[in-house]
């Protein structure tokens, strides 16, 4: 009879202590749980703070593609001056080699922003590595999109399809590309 008893105020204190952690939880809640208006004006920073972002990531994709139509427009010309001086090399291989001062070298180094100091590597390969450089870039930049996927499939597209041109530039210079 002593254990009836017992049991009996046990469920009824366990029923009673759910109810007061019920009624703590619900004023906890209702304390912390943010406003309609809050959550609005979250979202509208999350928003905000997203544009600048995406905006940030056009910026340095036209400044990436900029830099790209400027290298291959100084290496074409330089490519075409070097060619009108080139002669037959002197061992009797048949091949056009141009000779260079050192310092003219240095420039088209500067210029092109990495120092290669070896003349047998074309201005093809060169080209082809500075448009590789500048798609594995394109590509980078819409990856690090977070929200690339929701916005458009087509970018992630975009981003394979430029992704895909790098390799097979990559691919390509390391055929060999020479010129003769």
């Amino acid at each position: 009879m002593k254990n009836r008893i017992t049991d009996k105020r046990r469920k009824e204190g366990d029923a009673l202590e759910r109810e007061q952690m019920q009624a703590n939880l619900e004023r906890d809640y209702g304390r912390n749980r943010p406003t309609p208006q809050d959550q609005k004006e979250n979202l509208a920073d999350l928003i905000l703070k997203q544009r600048d972002q995406n905006e940030e990531l056009r910026q340095q994709l036209e400044q990436a593609q900029a830099r790209e139509v400027e290298l291959l427009t100084i290496c074409q010309s330089i490519q075409r001056d070097l060619l009108l001086r080139a002669e037959p090399d002197w061992d009797g291989s048949g091949r056009q080699v141009v000779n260079l001062s050192a310092g003219f070298w240095d420039e088209l180094n500067r210029v092109i922003g990495k120092y290669d100091d070896s003349a047998s590597k074309s201005f093809d390969a060169m080209i082809l590595r500075q448009k590789a450089e500048v798609l594995r870039a394109s590509v980078d930049l819409l990856h690090k999109n977070p929200y690339a996927r929701m916005a458009s499939p087509h970018l992630l597209r975009e981003a394979d399809r430029l992704d895909m041109e790098a390799r097979e530039l990559d691919a390509k210079q390391a055929g060999g590309n020479q010129c003769q």
